[in-house]
Formats: C-alpha cells, sequence, structure tokens
C-alpha cells in the first residue's frame, strides 16, 4: 500500500497531538495534586470518587452529632451531680437537725432547704446551646418552676419525657439526652414524692417548728439513688458516642485512603513522566524536519 503524504501529515499530527495532551494532562495533575480534575480524565474513577467522598461526608456529619450528643449528655452528668450533691447536703442536714441540741436553730436550717431547692431548682433548668437537660423535646419554657400558688414546684413545659436522639450512621440512633420524667420523676405537690416537693415539704416542717419524720428522709434517699442511676445511664451513653466516635474516625481514615488511591498523584513520577514526554515531543520535531518534506512542515 502506498502511503501518501498526507497521511504522513495527519500521521504526524495525530502523534504529535496527543504528546501534547499528556503533557498537559501531567501538568495538570502535578499543579492540583489530582489525578482526576473532570469527569472525563476517568469515568470509573469518578464514579468512585464520588461514592467515597459522600460516605467521608456523612460520616463528617455523623461525627459531629456525636461531638455535640457527648456533649450534652457530659453536661447533663455535671448538674446531676451537683444536684445529687445538693441531696447529700440536705440529707446531711437532716441528720444534724435531729440532735436535740439543734432544735432552737430549725429556721436556719429551714433556710438551707430553702437554699438547696433554689439551687436545685436552677440546676433542673440548666440549658446546653439553647435547650433545656431536662425539658425532654419542649424547648419553649423552663421545664420546672413554682405553680400560681407558689405552693410547690410543677412542670411547667408541656411534658418532659421526649427523648432526644442523633443518627450516629445510616440505620442506627442513639439517645442523648436524659428525659426529666425519668430524672424527677413525676413531679406534682399533690404527690409530692419527688426531690422538688419533697424539699418544700421538709423545709415547711422546720418553719413550723417541727422536725421531719424518717419518711422524708427514706424519700429523699430513694430520690437520690435514682439521681446515681440516671448519672450511670448516661454515663453508659458517653461510652457508646466515644466508641462510636473512634468507629467514625477509623472509617475516616480508611476512606482517606482509598479516596488518596484514586485520586492523588505521585508528584515525583508525573514530572519524570512529562519530562519523557516532552523529550519525544521534541524528538518528533526533529525527526519530522529530516523525514517529511519542507513544504508540508511549513504546512503544518
Amino acid at each position: 500500500m502506498r502511503i501518501s503524504d498526507l497521511m504522513l501529515t495527519n500521521n504526524y499530527t495525530e502523534n504529535i497531538n496527543n504528546v501534547k495532551s499528556k503533557i498537559n494532562r501531567l501538568s495538570e495533575q502535578i499543579s492540583t495534586g489530582n489525578k482526576i480534575n473532570r469527569p472525563s480524565d476517568s469515568p470509573t474513577g469518578i464514579s468512585k470518587l464520588l461514592e467515597l467522598n459522600k460516605q467521608f461526608s456523612q460520616n463528617n456529619i455523623y461525627s459531629e452529632s456525636v461531638s455535640y450528643g457527648k456533649d450534652f449528655m457530659e453536661e447533663t452528668v455535671g448538674v446531676l451531680e451537683n444536684i445529687n450533691d445538693e441531696v447529700t447536703n440536705v440529707l446531711s442536714k437532716l441528720t444534724e437537725v435531729n440532735d436535740p441540741t439543734k432544735s432552737t436553730t430549725l429556721n436556719a436550717y429551714a433556710n438551707e432547704i430553702d437554699s438547696a431547692l433554689n439551687s436545685i431548682l436552677s440546676l433542673a433548668n440548666t440549658e446546653y446551646n439553647g435547650k433545656y437537660l431536662f425539658g425532654g423535646t419542649d424547648f419553649s419554657d423552663k421545664p420546672f418552676g413554682y405553680n400560681a400558688g407558689n405552693t410547690g414546684i410543677i412542670v411547667k413545659t408541656s411534658g418532659t419525657s421526649g427523648k432526644q436522639v442523633i443518627n450516629i450512621s445510616y440505620q442506627h440512633e442513639e439517645q442523648i439526652n436524659l428525659p426529666g420524667s425519668d430524672v424527677f420523676g413525676n413531679v406534682d405537690p399533690s404527690i409530692g414524692n419527688d426531690v422538688f416537693n419533697v424539699l418544700i415539704s421538709i423545709r415547711n416542717k422546720l418553719q413550723s417548728g417541727n422536725l421531719p419524720d424518717q419518711s422524708d428522709i427514706d424519700k429523699l434517699k430513694n430520690i437520690q439513688s435514682n439521681f446515681l442511676d440516671q448519672i450511670t445511664k448516661a454515663g453508659v451513653i458517653i461510652n457508646n458516642l466515644d466508641n462510636t466516635s473512634e468507629m467514625l474516625s477509623n472509617q475516616n481514615v480508611k476512606l482517606q485512603e482509598l479516596i488518596s488511591n484514586v485520586n492523588d498523584v505521585d508528584v515525583a513520577k508525573a514530572i519524570m513522566e512529562m519530562q519523557n514526554q516532552d523529550y519525544v515531543l521534541q524528538i518528533s520535531y526533529k525527526m519530522s524536519a529530516m523525514i517529511l518534506p519542507k513544504s508540508l512542515i511549513d504546512f503544518l
């Protein structure tokens, strides 16, 4: 088959353009650090890269939720421990007040009980990031406060039993709060078994010159036992969140490695390859000047 000058010219032009395209692609990869800068660079690679980046981004969202949930629960534990300390102090005062030599200072003890009551009430209404720790899912108002007659503490919101949950993976959720109904029980002056109204009853007895009875002390001990149970429950949630955070972190490390394998450029290797391609380009120019007719070179 006869090879015409036009065939030589077309073949030469195609080869030169291929080499130039490789040099341009390598130059872009070196400057960006990425093997894939547009879908056409690698259709299969871009598909895999998009999926990996999607997983990585979703894991970051889960990690942020877990971090928030852990902070929320740690704040909850801190508040519960302070409430428990107040109850422990009240129990200590009730032991003292039964000493006959203290009978003339009952009003002073009543004032201390009232101070503890106000402190616990304030702690029970603690906010974190705009949300009440023990308000369930109702954030419109403080969970607890005095009733209209100022005779006892009531639940002020629509309820404190709601559970806040976060997504920690595609199919799993984790609770990140302790509902006020679990922590403080049924808050109702007419029943009087919750920490607020038990303390009010004890305070009122002391102000009237009467000593609290054993049932008052037993109620406080049961209340304190529940607080300790809730602190333990919160600790379990925090541990679960810690484990989830570590798992997500490990997953992201693996995802980053996979993304790097798909898209990261070996710069030193790319530079060497670009130099080789440039050398090929220069040789091609020299060879074409020797082989192709001058008229064709001028045409090109």
